[in-house]
């Protein structure tokens, strides 16, 4: 869910095999910002290690709450069973790293048990459906070009709005 609101990269909430595990987004990169006069609750995420990022800049994105699949009530269900240690934000419960090849399984083995055909669907799929769920809210393009920080015009390969035939 955070992968889609955040419009992330797979590499950014994964590790490989050999790659340090320095730039996956920490629990410290983490904030919950509670609800006050009115506002709803939101998450504040700090990317420190981004694909195209100037070194030393961060960037921080806010997620809203959602009336439908909150990704605040679901990152906060899942911080509560995580715990409060340091380290990168997705663990197993041993605080090692979730992998690449591990996220890409579970994918599957979910996509296959809610009946949809999993080689359809990659890692890379949440982003491909956060900028097309964007784009079909009338999004502009330099908004989904922000929000899912891209630096040229390669986000438009990401949008895939299915051509209606007569």
């Amino acid at each position: 869910m955070l992968a889609f609101h955040g419009f992330l990269r797979i590499g950014e909430i994964t590790v490989r095999p050999g790659v340090v595990a320095e730039h996956v987004i920490k629990r410290s990169d983490l904030v919950i910002v509670p609800a006050r006069d009115g506002v709803k609750s939101s998450l504040q995420l700090t990317i420190r290690h981004a694909k195209h990022q100037h070194v030393g800049r961060p960037i921080v994105l806010e997620i809203n709450s959602q009336s439908h699949n909150c990704p605040v009530v679901h990152i906060c269900r899942y911080l509560h069973t995580r715990g409060s240690s340091p380290g990168p934000l997705f663990v197993f419960p041993d605080k090692t790293p979730i992998s690449r090849t591990y996220f890409s399984s579970q994918l599957s083995a979910c996509l296959s048990h809610a009946g949809y055909d999993p080689s359809l669907y990659k890692c890379h799929s949440f982003r491909i459906c956060a900028a097309t769920t964007a784009a079909t809210r009338g999004y502009t393009d330099v908004q989904i070009q922000s929000m899912g920080r891209w630096r040229s015009a390669a986000f438009r390969r990401y949008i895939r709005i299915p051509m209606m035939t007569l």
